[in-house]
């Protein structure tokens, strides 16, 4: 078994958000605690793992009908089914700098009344002491289910029955599925949730890679397929050696979408580059690039750190960016951007 990470950026799996909110005063409080109880970092790792597993009930197995998804909405509750104990889980270790992320298998929902296959959602931890990736599962014991923390051999919940169309997961991805934080939001009820459990991952749905890499010569064979401006390779190197944030989306290793942004290490961040291939264009990757580029940026802010981010939007193209969050200029607070090229002699 080899796992496998999703993104090298492993500043990706140390993120913030409004599911993964370690910021919230609950969350972190209970991060402290269980980190000033613990002997060194591993030990940190087994408590937040057995609190989520043992103190949090799986609200199946709890008879709860509410339905949590945040770390925070976890905690106050009590409970969560697979999916939300991990975003909890997950929140726990990130508060404290571990990287931490999301795999997903596939398996048989009840082999008597519900034979039917469905995800089950688990984490993916790094134990820096052994520079090493683990899977842990804190669905929550019970008659017949035994997960355990270990670094050397899984003892995850479940085992995985080929013969019955089950699957393994072992990528292990920095942002829950898209897909299963929309069921947990839009179902108001487990009961509900049961019937609408999602049978599929919008992971799964892509047929590309993200890299957070480029070399000089694809970046400027991307910019000339799009008829921007030529300039020396060297030049094209230099530039992305002092790139800030990178996504590029490749098919069969060659790069089809683009995004880049320089920034000071401050405060200031510029989106000098989102470039989509023409024969991709319509695909929605120059969205995925926006939406990895935005994340990995705000995951960069310490809690009360600010950041100003800046574009310019091709003609056209500004209602785009809008869904962003970003706004025209001139307005009534601001003046029009301006920009000039400039050639050496």
């Amino acid at each position: 078994m080899e796992l496998k990470l999703y993104t090298e950026n492993i500043e990706s799996y140390l993120k913030c958000d409004s599911v993964i909110n370690y910021d919230n005063a609950k969350v972190s409080e209970l991060a402290n605690t269980l980190y000033e109880s613990s002997e060194n970092e591993i030990d940190y790792i087994r408590k937040v793992y057995e609190y989520v597993r043992d103190i949090i009930s799986h609200s199946a197995d709890a008879g709860e009908d509410e339905v949590t998804c945040s770390a925070r909405e976890v905690f106050e509750a009590g409970h969560g089914i697979c999916f939300a104990k991990s975003h909890l889980l997950a929140a726990l270790l990130r508060a404290k700098s571990i990287p931490a992320g999301f795999c997903y298998q596939k398996l048989i929902l009840d082999d008597e009344t519900a034979p039917v296959l469905i995800y089950h959602g688990l984490n993916g931890v790094y134990i820096k002491e052994y520079d090493k990736w683990i899977r842990l599962d804190a669905r929550g014991n019970k008659p017949g289910v035994n997960a355990q923390f270990a670094v050397d051999s899984e003892q995850l919940a479940f085992p995985i029955r080929p013969e019955k169309g089950e699957e393994d997961g072992f990528v292990i991805y920095p942002d829950p599925d898209k897909e299963i934080v929309r069921a947990l939001k839009e179902n108001t009820s487990r009961t509900k949730l049961w019937e609408e459990l999602p049978m599929k991952l919008e992971y799964n749905e892509e047929e590309f890679e993200i890299t957070d890499y480029i070399t000089p010569e694809e970046y400027m064979d991307m910019r000339l397929c799009v008829g921007w401006a030529e300039f020396p390779m060297e030049e094209a190197a230099e530039g992305l050696k002092n790139t800030a944030f990178l996504c590029c989306i490749r098919e069969d290793g060659k790069p089809i979408a683009l995004g880049r942004a320089v920034g000071d290490h401050g405060y200031v961040v510029y989106i000098a580059d989102i470039i989509v291939r023409p024969e991709y264009q319509g695909q929605g990757l120059g969205r995925k690039v926006m939406e990895s580029l935005m994340s990995t940026i705000k995951g960069s802010l310490k809690p009360g750190y600010k950041m100003m981010i800046s574009l310019l939007a091709a003609k056209g193209k500004e209602g785009f960016y809008k869904k962003f969050d970003f706004v025209d200029r001139p307005n009534e607070a601001f003046g029009c951007g301006m920009h000039q090229w400039i050639v050496g002699e």
